[in-house]
C-alpha cells in the first residue's frame, strides 16, 4: 500500500491488533523501558502503555516512524497492515477512537469548582506528584493506586477530589493487575493544575515554590507523597519508612524538608529512608498520614506488638475504617 501522507501528524489505522504488535515488538527489540519509549515519542507512559498499545487511539505517522526506528522495524513491512490514513483531527472529529465507540462528552466544558489554596489542595498536589500524572492528551488527570492495600485510601482520595473540585473521578480497574486508576478528563482542571506549576507529561517532578514557602502546605504535600510513594516496614529488628522518588530535584526537596524538621534521613539511589521507630513517630506526629494501611501497620506494631503484612491488611480495615483522617500525633494517641 502506498502511503499518502499529507501531514506528519496524520493518523494511521491498522488492522486489529497490528498496532499493538508493532509497539510491543519495538519494545522487545529496543530493550528500552516503556518510560524511555514514551519520552522518545513525547507522550506520557500511561498513554503509550494503556491507550496506544491497546489501540484505544490510532498512532500518528510521526510516532509510527519513531517506533519503527527504535525497534529496528521496516516501515515498509508494516504498510500491508494499514487500512487507511486519517486526517490528524480525525479522532477529535469522531469524538472517538478505533472500533466505533460512542462520542465522548466535551471535556472542555466540564465545569469544576476552583478551590482556594488550602492544606487539602496541597495534599492533593502531593498525591499527584506521588502516583499521579497529568497528560495533555484528552486533558487526562490520573492517580494509580493498589486496589487491595489502598482500598480505603481510594475512597479518601475520591472524596478529596470531589470536595476540592466538585468532580467524581472515574474508577478504572486494570485487567490482570492489582491496580485501580482514578481518572478525570477535564480541560478546566488541566489548566488549573498547570497554573499551579505542576509538571505536565514527562517533565521532571518537583514541589512548587508556593508550597515550599508555607510549612503547613508543605506538610500536607509530604503527607500526600508518602501515602502514595511511601511504605512502612516493621519487624522485631528494624523499623523503616521508605520514599521512592525518581526525580532528583524533588528527592532533594523531600530530603532537605525532613532534615529541617530534624528527622534524620538517608538517601540511597532513588530512595529516601527513615530508619528507626522514634523518627517514624516524629514524622507521623508532624506530617501524619491519610492512608489507613499505614495507620494499621503503625498502631498494631506500637500498641499490640503485632507485625501486619501488606497481604493481611484486609483483616483490619473494618476495625480502622472510622478513624479520623488525616491521622496525626496531635489528634491521636501517637505520642
Amino acid at each position: 500500500m502506498k502511503l499518502e501522507i499529507k501531514d506528519i501528524n496524520d493518523r494511521i489505522i491498522f488492522v486489529k491488533n497490528k498496532q499493538k504488535e508493532i509497539i510491543e515488538r519495538a519494545k522487545e527489540n529496543s530493550n528500552l523501558t516503556w518510560k524511555d519509549i514514551s519520552k522518545e515519542l513525547g507522550i506520557s507512559e500511561i498513554s503509550l502503555r494503556n491507550d496506544l498499545r491497546n489501540e484505544k487511539y490510532s498512532i500518528s505517522y510521526n510516532n509510527f516512524l519513531k517506533i519503527c526506528k527504535l525497534g529496528r522495524i521496516d516501515p515498509q513491512w508494516c504498510t500491508k497492515f494499514i487500512l487507511e490514513i486519517k486526517d490528524r483531527n480525525w479522532g477529535r472529529i469522531k469524538g472517538g477512537q478505533i472500533g466505533g465507540r460512542k462520542k465522548k462528552p466535551n471535556i472542555s466544558k466540564i465545569k469544576i469548582m476552583i478551590p482556594e489554596v488550602s492544606e487539602n489542595l496541597a495534599e492533593f498536589v502531593g498525591i499527584l506528584l506521588g502516583d499521579g500524572s497529568i497528560c495533555k492528551t484528552n486533558y487526562c488527570i490520573e492517580i494509580s493506586l493498589n486496589k487491595d492495600s489502598d482500598r480505603l485510601y481510594v475512597n479518601y482520595v475520591s472524596n478529596l477530589i470531589f470536595n476540592l473540585f466538585g468532580i467524581n473521578p472515574k474508577r478504572i480497574f486494570v485487567k490482570g493487575k492489582k491496580l485501580i486508576k482514578l481518572r478525570i478528563n477535564s480541560k478546566n482542571l488541566f489548566n488549573f493544575l498547570k497554573e499551579l506549576k505542576l509538571p505536565i507529561g514527562q517533565k521532571s517532578k518537583s514541589i512548587p515554590r508556593w508550597i515550599i514557602q508555607d510549612k503547613k502546605l508543605l506538610y500536607s504535600t509530604l503527607r500526600g507523597l508518602f501515602d502514595t510513594d511511601g511504605s512502612l516496614y516493621f519487624s522485631s529488628r528494624r523499623c523503616i519508612m521508605n520514599f521512592s522518588c525518581y526525580s532528583p530535584k524533588m528527592r532533594k526537596q523531600i530530603y532537605n524538608s525532613l532534615n529541617e524538621l530534624e528527622i534524620p534521613v538517608s538517601m540511597i539511589k532513588n530512595n529516601i529512608n527513615i530508619s528507626s521507630l522514634w523518627k517514624i513517630k516524629k514524622f507521623l506526629t508532624i506530617i501524619g498520614t491519610s492512608n489507613i494501611k499505614n495507620i494499621i501497620k503503625f498502631l498494631e506494631y506500637t500498641n499490640n506488638k503485632k507485625i501486619v503484612r501488606t497481604e493481611d491488611l484486609n483483616k483490619f480495615f473494618e476495625l480502622y475504617k472510622s478513624i479520623s483522617l488525616p491521622f496525626m500525633g496531635k489528634s491521636s494517641s501517637l505520642v
